[in-house]
């Protein structure tokens, strides 16, 4: 079952761990592209969960493209290349860097008693508003990378602000963790990101009907 850790300083240390990380890629793939990044909830770490069932912690960051300087958008297998190259120079050895259909993980191994990994999605945000998301077709034989648009992620940052800034955010940390163990119950291996923006959705439609 998933709980919120209550230990802020745990929660600085793996935050800060991962974003120097991704900070070293921004260096490396500065000729090619200009990317934000977003640990889930909008850098929000109180949504930071330890999984009661192997004692571990799982985070997820957005990787959102905003420039592309070599005209890359339409050659995904090429983005999704040279992201991985740079995310395994920057971890090091020490860390097993695998890539899965629809993000990256990184399995750091233990950090104050915990099994720690996060997991790195790319994404880019179309002109329809829409974040498309750079997965594995798995339709195919071989492994080729297209941009699925993401359902539901209209402007999902504007609503989720919103919801804060209205005083929302103990409803979201609820329905969130609901969420969470809900689809851990089904054994479920939806992404984090998909449930926020699910239970965003969901509270838009209740309080603003």
């Amino acid at each position: 079952m998933y709980k919120y850790t209550e230990n802020k300083e745990l929660r600085n240390k793996l935050r800060l761990y991962c974003e120097e990380i991704i900070i070293s890629m921004q260096d490396l793939l500065c000729e090619y592209f200009t990317f934000s990044f977003k640990l889930i909830g909008s850098g929000e770490t109180r949504l930071m969960m330890i999984n009661g069932k192997n004692n571990s912690i799982d985070l997820d960051y957005n990787l959102i493209i905003q420039r592309d300087k070599k005209q890359l958008i339409g050659s995904p297998n090429k983005i999704k290349s040279l992201f991985m190259d740079a995310l395994k120079k920057s971890c090091g050895n020490e860390v097993k860097v695998s890539d899965s259909t629809s993000v990256i993980t990184c399995k750091v191994g233990k950090v104050a008693g915990y099994n720690f990994s996060f997991d790195i999605a790319i994404f880019v945000e179309g002109n329809d508003g829409f974040l498309y998301k750079l997965v594995n077709d798995k339709n195919l034989n071989q492994s080729r990378y297209i941009w699925n648009k993401v359902p539901q992620s209209r402007n999902f940052s504007y609503n989720f602000t919103m919801l804060k800034r209205d005083g929302y955010w103990e409803n979201i940390k609820q329905l969130y963790l609901k969420k969470k163990n809900y689809y851990l119950s089904r054994q479920s291996d939806k992404q984090s990101f998909s449930i926020l923006i699910e239970t965003v959705n969901e509270l838009l439609q209740k309080f603003y009907d």
